[in-house]
């Protein structure tokens, strides 16, 4: 949605810039990431947002259901939020700091990736730390999705869209 873009965007973009992974590359990679991560909303979400809108109770156990994903380290409170998913306590406290102490507050203090500036902040930080902005730039798609996503999946849309960008 052109609306989402113009809100996500600019600030996403500028952030990238100012860390350093302001290349065309990374900044196309870094468009197609947002789609991919946000079902095309462009907005930060939480991962199976359909399920949790509709049915929190049926989000919770879908995000505890391994069979679909892998383990979230920390439980499922910790499922995919945000413009690129984060996902397990540790990128939660890389991002938002100390878990809090009383269990009741996590789902409130891990919802602040739902929000832009905090969900800005986590797409960059985990960009730099993977060094995903040089895989752009040597334009190993594979291996930007696979830094992103941890497999293959999407692998095509995001390549399709980064090719449109740099044409």
């Amino acid at each position: 949605p052109t609306r989402a873009v113009e809100e996500t965007w600019p600030p996403l973009e500028a952030a990238l810039v100012a860390a350093g992974a302001g290349s065309r590359n990374s900044l196309a990679a870094a468009i197609a990431t947002v789609a991919i991560e946000t079902a095309s909303t462009f907005r930060p979400v939480r991962e199976a947002y359909w399920l949790y809108d509709a049915n929190r109770a049926a989000a919770y156990a879908y995000y505890a259901d391994t069979t679909k994903h892998a383990v979230y380290h920390g439980g499922p409170e910790f499922h995919g939020r945000g413009l690129i998913q984060t996902t397990h306590d540790y990128n939660y406290v890389a991002v938002l700091g100390p878990v809090p102490a009383d269990p009741s507050e996590h789902h409130l203090w891990a919802d602040q990736l739902l929000q832009p500036g905090p969900a800005v902040t986590a797409f960059c930080r985990y960009w730099q730390a993977r060094g995903i902005a040089e895989m752009a730039d040597r334009e190993d798609w594979a291996a930007v999705r696979r830094a992103v996503q941890g497999g293959s999946a999407g692998l095509d849309r995001l390549v399709s869209i980064v090719r449109a960008l740099l044409r």
